[in-house]
């Protein structure tokens, strides 16, 4: 499947889009406002002859449905794109159309092109005069914008929310079972940080560590394939922290609760910082990852002190 679940909704994408459209093209894009007697068709145009139209079907939808919905679009607004030669003429000037881009968040089915390429198809045979003899109808996701993407989100334009796959109990039930070492070091831990909980409880939290661990890993592999410059800034800020986690929580005189939720304050902040273009989800998720990791391993450990028991 091209492209990544949107989640935002059609007017959120629509901004997104014209923000990295005009990140891309600068002064050479030229943005179209639909509130006066619509949108000719498209959002904007760039001056080497490329036209976007942005859209984002609302979700949940089957394959079908989406299929439907992005083929009924292209029908839509190329018609506009045909009706409404005049006004388009005295818009782009001496710019011809080349190319009709259609910006979604993700497609799934190789029918969607066949339509395309019928309707360019009807175009090219029509001779319009502001569209170029090898015209085509492209349909791009986010990643068409990959340089822009990382700029704007590199410096905190744009907040960027990844959602990992959903964590099965089986998944939790494996961990447990291939990893008994990691599991005790936690399970001791958690002894430490809530001593006066009920054994119910402390199952409960020991699973919802290990549940944060694999969230967290399955999100960073998302960042690893997607958005590469953030799993480096996201590793390193991690690393940074860990080197000398160890040597401050041995030698803390705080409860060992203490010491964690400092340790996750102070962690929440580097990383809000360090990844200045991500959503406060996607940033909590990566915390919550770093602290079980710390916790199944043993960069963040308490002293053993009966005190705190």
């Amino acid at each position: 499947m091209p492209g990544e679940v949107w989640r935002d909704g059609g007017e959120e994408w629509q901004k997104y889009i014209l923000l990295l459209l005009k990140r891309k093209y600068g002064p050479e894009f030229v943005e179209i406002p639909d509130e006066d007697r619509g949108d000719y068709g498209l959002e904007g145009f760039s001056r080497d002859g490329c036209a976007y139209q942005c859209y984002a079907a609302e979700n949940p939808l089957s394959a079908k449905e989406l299929r439907e919905r992005q083929r009924d679009k292209i029908t839509r607004d190329i018609k506009k794109f045909i009706d409404n030669e005049d006004g388009l003429l005295e818009i782009l000037g001496p710019t011809k159309i080349s190319h009709w881009i259609l910006v979604v968040p993700y497609w799934e089915s190789k029918e969607l092109l066949k339509h395309a390429e019928h309707k360019a198809k009807k175009i090219r045979e029509s001779n319009l005069p502001h569209v170029a003899d090898s015209f085509f109808i492209n349909i791009e996701v986010e990643d068409y914008f990959a340089v822009e993407r990382e700029q704007i989100l590199g410096v905190g334009l744009e907040k960027l929310r990844i959602d990992p796959d959903n964590i099965t109990q089986d998944e939790c039930y494996d961990f447990i079972d291939d990893n008994n070492e990691l599991v005790e070091n936690l399970e001791r831990k958690i002894e430490l940080l809530s001593p006066w909980s009920s054994l119910e409880n402390k199952e409960k939290l020991k699973t919802k560590f290990i549940n944060y661990y694999i969230d967290g890993q399955n999100l960073l592999d998302k960042l690893n394939s997607k958005y590469p410059e953030f799993y480096y800034r996201a590793e390193r800020t991690k690393n940074d922290r860990e080197l000398f986690l160890e040597t401050t929580s041995m030698i803390s005189s705080c409860k060992p609760a203490d010491i964690f939720n400092k340790t996750m304050s102070e962690y929440t902040e580097e990383l809000s910082e360090s990844l200045k273009g991500l959503e406060n989800n996607t940033i909590n998720r990566l915390v919550y990852e770093a602290m079980a990791d710390w916790l199944l391993r043993c960069p963040l450990d308490f002293p053993e002190c009966e005190a705190y028991i």
